[in-house]
């Protein structure tokens, strides 16, 4: 015996809930879509890794298990350099290695000022955020710290386990 299927169409009420909900789910897209192109404290990329004082003769080639092998590193802004250029004071937005607080004191020697001749590259520039590491009070330079990038800093924090 044959036995035959009645599907019953959808009512009317049915369809128009089954539009009104997916009208509603395209207008959360969109509105959260345009809230995130919008919103202010999206955080923005910020472009950088210049590295300070060059990569030139005088420095030790990079390697990531030397970055590792360093007493600190972190990110800051270049606050206070001293008169003579020999030292940099920075407030630290976040500590990767060997350090706490809100601020440090580095010796910054060649990396100061306009004559900043003892290796070619970038140097400091007050204002200017930078990823920092070194170690004996001293910042080093040839890779070891640049220009703060946001794709080298989430690198660092994976690297250091920060």
């Amino acid at each position: 015996m044959n036995t035959i299927e009645t599907k019953t169409a959808p009512r009317p009420s049915q369809r128009r809930l089954a539009f009104g909900l997916g009208v509603a789910v395209f207008a959360a897209v969109v509105a959260g879509g345009a809230n995130a192109l919008l919103n202010d404290d999206a955080a923005e990329a910020i472009v950088g890794g210049e590295p300070l004082g060059g990569v030139g003769a005088d420095c030790l080639e990079y390697r990531e298990a030397v970055l590792l092998g360093q007493e600190f590193a972190f990110d800051g802004t270049l606050e206070v350099a001293s008169a003579d250029g020999a030292e940099a004071t920075f407030a630290v937005h976040e500590w990767y290695r060997g350090g706490e607080g809100a601020e440090i004191t580095l010796g910054a020697g060649g990396l100061l000022g306009e004559d900043a001749a003892a290796l070619i590259g970038t140097s400091f520039e007050l204002g200017r955020r930078y990823l920092i590491s070194g170690s004996g009070g001293l910042v080093w330079a040839c890779g070891y710290s640049l220009t703060y990038d946001t794709g080298i800093a989430g690198h660092w924090t994976e690297l250091f386990g920060a």
